[in-house]
């Protein structure tokens, strides 16, 4: 098993074949539940909530494990496998395509034009309603990032 660790973000991989994948889920408990007790020890918690699982694979093989792949335990929680996660930015999907990732910063490219166009209209408005808008565009990216945090 090996294992990649970047601040507060540690991912774990196994590499198995189709026909091994219960032998590589007790694998994982095994492993997560170490590190789940070496963190209790240390007084700190693993969070099930943010625990991912994503099984990796060409889409083939990705059918014949059934949906997104088996899940795994954490005690009592179950974690299920996923199609897609988040690793440092990139959006890294189970079949290792970038669509999910390049439709993503496509659509943060398109909001940063519009804006830019709305930027380019408002230069030519009086002061009073530049700074309203900037006021108004602040707490819409506030109410935002609230949002996304729930």
């Amino acid at each position: 098993m090996d294992n990649h660790a970047y601040a507060d973000d540690t991912q774990l991989y196994l590499q198995c074949r189709c026909e091994d994948t219960s032998t590589a889920v007790d694998t994982l408990e095994h492993c997560i539940t170490d590190v789940n007790q070496w963190m209790s020890a240390n007084r700190l918690k693993l969070n099930p909530e943010k625990t991912k699982l994503l099984w990796y694979g060409s889409r083939y093989s990705l059918c014949k494990l059934g949906g997104c792949g088996p899940t795994i335990k954490l005690g009592t929680d179950t974690v299920e496998a996923t199609g897609h996660v988040r690793l440092i930015g990139v959006i890294m999907s189970s079949d290792l395509s970038l669509e999910k990732h390049v439709s993503v910063v496509s659509a943060a490219c398109f909001f940063h034009l519009i804006s830019i166009s709305v930027l380019l209209l408002l230069f030519s408005l009086p002061l009073f309603a530049l700074v309203s808008y900037f006021v108004l565009l602040v707490c819409y990216s506030a109410i935002r990032l609230i949002a996304a945090s729930v």
